[in-house]
């Protein structure tokens, strides 16, 4: 692209030199940004963080806010189980909280298995949001092993409405078929992607293998080119309707190549045919 500048009154300046670009084809940068927000959005945090596991505190803290409180509990030694039901309902005249919690927890020495369900409902200056995350968890050693679900909608004072759900797990296994015949047909495990039959309108990848562990089989039904690609300018292109098979340089005016089924041409910098091996027309 390139500019000029144009004043008030109607003086207009030269044109600025040809600037290069193109939009960020790095998913891994989508991805950062997209994760960041999550992250420090209100679901995000919750679904991520401990679970509190100390009861007592819990219980105290949920009377101070004069919540309804169920507790279920055994104890034998140093082996413990509680059940816990807490329900939070606020309203003043500017804000309004409605939750509801149920932690299922049991406890032998120094690990603890945590199931938690927490559905909270707000309205504030701040806006309004629905959060509602499923949690599991297990601490060992004081180190804590979370996995989670989370459905929310915020809709905070000055920002668009978010509508999402997010899952926080080492392997998202998602399982099809019925009986003997259960299959997984897309996994996550450790943050690399599995999928064993896609179809895909469009898409855009940085790197791939075909036929070699990781894409089987591949059809391809258009066009595969690469991000850069501008027809007879730069970047490469295989056209798999046509056939034709296009290879220029890194930006323009370096030359190119055009290979179909019938000739191969060659162009040099000015755009300008120099060779063409196979059928002349």
């Amino acid at each position: 692209f390139r500019a000029r500048l144009q004043d008030r009154t109607g003086n207009i300046g030269d044109w600025t030199g040809w600037i290069k670009g193109q939009s960020n084809a790095n998913a891994d940068d989508y991805l950062e940004s997209i994760g960041d927000g999550f992250l420090t959005d209100k679901d995000g945090d919750r679904l991520t963080g401990d679970i509190d596991t100390n009861i007592e505190a819990i219980i105290q803290n949920a009377l101070a806010n004069n919540a309804t409180v169920e507790h279920q509990w055994a104890q034998y030694g140093t082996v413990r189980a509680d059940i816990l039901i807490v329900k939070t309902t606020i309203a003043e005249v500017d804000r309004g909280l409605a939750e509801l919690r149920t932690q299922v927890q049991v406890q032998i020495d120094d690990v603890t298995a945590v199931l938690e369900d927490k559905l909270t409902a707000t309205i504030d200056a701040d806006g309004a949001t629905a959060i509602h995350t499923l949690k599991a968890g297990i601490r060992i050693n004081d180190v804590f092993y979370n996995a989670g679900m989370s459905i929310a909608v915020l809709a905070e004072t000055g920002k668009p409405v978010i509508t999402r759900i997010g899952f926080n797990a080492n392997q998202f296994v998602l399982m099809s078929g019925s009986g003997d015949k259960q299959y997984s047909p897309f996994a996550v495990i450790n943050g690399q992607v599995f999928i064993s039959d896609a179809f895909i309108q469009d898409a855009s990848i940085t790197s791939a293998k075909i036929a070699n562990a990781s894409i089987g089989t591949a059809k391809l039904s258009d066009r595969l080119s690469s991000d850069n690609y501008s027809p007879g300018m730069q970047g490469l292109s295989i056209n798999f309707r046509t056939g034709e098979f296009e290879l220029n340089g890194n930006s323009p005016g370096q030359g190119r190549r055009v290979m179909t089924n019938i000739r191969d041409d060659y162009y040099n910098g000015s755009n300008q045919l120099v060779l063409r091996i196979g059928k002349l027309r």
